[in-house]
């Protein structure tokens, strides 16, 4: 024979249970497991783009780069996420899921926005200026020489340009490479 006091504890102990340990059909429906199992992915991407960023030998966590992965908040507006970007507004650098195609991919990606922020901090034009005498000028110039800066950093992809092997040169002396 069950007491009040019984069945309380007994309907406590359940909904206890319930919150402790869901069951299964809980668990199954999609968003928790789902969230966590992105959230797990995105965790080890951010790792992966970290340590490409430690091989750069920038020191941009003194320079309070950011690194976000993901498709800079513009650019996902536009319908459109290339492989990066910089933002120098926030100093953030954008990661985006195809980035992570292959770790060659990665550390081109992250080198390049890397040199990105470099160029932040020497100043745009005069980086720019620099790769002026190989054509590019203006913000052409500055993705020509981020691509070169990867270049140097020994992470070169040709995409849309490549840098050739004395303009990649002069940027590694300019970082006292």
């Amino acid at each position: 024979m069950r007491t009040r006091a019984t069945t309380v504890i007994t309907a406590i102990s359940a909904a206890a249970a319930l919150l402790v340990a869901p069951t299964a059909a809980l668990a199954n429906e999609g968003a928790p497991a789902t969230k966590t199992a992105e959230s797990s992915s995105e965790s080890a991407q951010l790792r992966a783009a970290i340590r490409a960023a430690d091989g750069t030998g920038f020191p941009w966590r003194q320079w309070d780069v950011e690194i976000v992965v993901g498709c800079y908040p513009g650019h996902a507006a536009a319908g459109r996420c290339p492989w990066g970007t910089y933002d120098p507004s926030s100093n953030k650098v954008y990661v985006g899921k195809k980035a992570f195609a292959s770790q060659q991919r990665l550390e081109y990606v992250v080198s390049h926005e890397m040199g990105h922020a470099w160029q932040k901090q020497t100043g745009w034009e005069e980086s720019s200026k620099h790769v002026a005498k190989w054509g590019p000028t203006g913000k052409d110039g500055r993705e020509k020489a981020a691509d070169c800066i990867a270049a140097a950093l020994g992470k070169p992809m040709a995409i849309k340009w490549s840098c050739p092997a004395d303009a990649r040169r002069h940027m590694a002396k300019l970082m006292g490479r």
